[in-house]
């Protein structure tokens, strides 16, 4: 879970670097594909009523997850099949989150993160990048380490108690609050299809 989730970073970031994002967002979307599958191949067997609110919530995830493209706004096939290897990577850390989340909350938790801070190094070590990381930027990213930590705790507790197949995709509903923060804080607009 943890070398998928830092490979699946780095590849959304380069995919969005060459893309519209308006193109690679709703592909990476998808990604709840993958640990739901994975979930029925398990067995689970979600009620009726669950996967109908399954279906609702992927294609609303899809849908928030649009961007107003400019006119003529298109993403090269790079960013494309960046996309595409991010929304694999990000179902693959969800189904490995699942198997090893077992009761060992804080362990596992603990385990992902090390992996992908590992992976990230050797990466930046590889590469010769530079961190550019200055006293100003240096909050963003703590408390943005500490949330992610918590929301993997929290997916763990989740799978504990409840169905892989479902559990995700309620999981896969962040794109709903970065929109309605990105619309509270930064004035964006919302296009007819996230609206919808």
């Amino acid at each position: 879970a943890g070398v998928a989730s830092a490979w699946g970073v780095l590849a959304l970031y380069r995919a969005l670097a060459l893309g519209a994002m308006s193109v690679v967002s709703p592909i990476v979307a998808l990604q709840v594909a993958i640990p739901v599958a994975a979930g029925l191949l398990m067995g689970e067997r979600p009620s009726a009523l669950e996967y109908a609110g399954m279906a609702v919530a992927a294609g609303g995830v899809v849908l928030v997850s649009r961007t107003r493209a400019s006119r003529g706004t298109r993403a090269p096939g790079t960013a494309i099949a960046l996309a595409v290897l991010t929304a694999v990577l990000f179902g693959i850390m969800l189904v490995g989150l699942d198997q090893a989340g077992d009761g060992a909350l804080y362990s596992s938790a603990f385990v992902v993160r090390l992996a992908s801070a590992a992976v990230l190094l050797v990466y930046f070590l590889a590469t010769r990048r530079r961190l550019d990381v200055t006293a100003k930027t240096l909050p963003g990213l703590v408390s943005t380490g500490v949330l992610l930590t918590a929301a993997t705790m929290l997916f763990l507790a989740a799978v504990n108690v409840g169905l892989l197949s479902v559990v995700s995709v309620l999981g896969s509903l962040s794109p709903l609050a970065t929109t309605a923060l990105a619309q509270v804080l930064l004035k964006e607009r919302l296009g007819p299809w996230q609206w919808v």
